[in-house]
């Protein structure tokens, strides 16, 4: 799958779903929504649901009413569609394995029985996904 050049600028806001909306997520997306407003953009939601023990069903969708409530509105997301979905991040792993088969097999890609985390900072692997830590390639997929 080639990505097509975009003339128009895009941005996105990607919470978490952990926890009711806050002040501090509602200033972020604001900030996004009136740069890329600003700029004639594209606005993408994105739900970064990869911390399972934190994910709180439900939070994701009181998140999106609150923003409506709020005036701010996305062009691309889970619920609105959009070229790049799906938008749920959990929902992405067969892109992410499909673009490691064609780096692969370009010779760019990481070699089978790769660890990594090799060389990374502990704070740097306790922000992976618990399915890639200490596995090495073949076995990770």
């Amino acid at each position: 799958m080639s990505l097509p050049s975009h003339s128009t600028p895009r941005g996105r806001w990607a919470p978490t779903p952990s926890g009711l909306l806050h002040v501090g997520n509602a200033r972020t997306a604001l900030v996004a929504w009136l740069s890329i407003r600003k700029a004639r953009g594209t606005l993408v939601f994105r739900l970064e649901d990869l911390d399972g023990p934190r994910t709180v069903r439900g939070m994701a969708e009181a998140g999106a009413e609150d923003l409506c409530w709020l005036g701010l509105d996305w062009d691309e997301g889970p619920e609105a569609g959009g070229a790049f979905g799906p938008y749920v991040q959990s929902q992405r792993d067969e892109i992410y394995e499909r673009a490691l088969e064609r780096l692969a097999a370009a010779g760019r890609g990481p070699e089978e029985g790769d660890d990594l985390t090799q060389g990374l900072e502990a704070s740097q692997i306790g922000r992976l996904h618990g399915r890639q830590v200490g596995r090495p390639l073949a076995q990770g997929r």
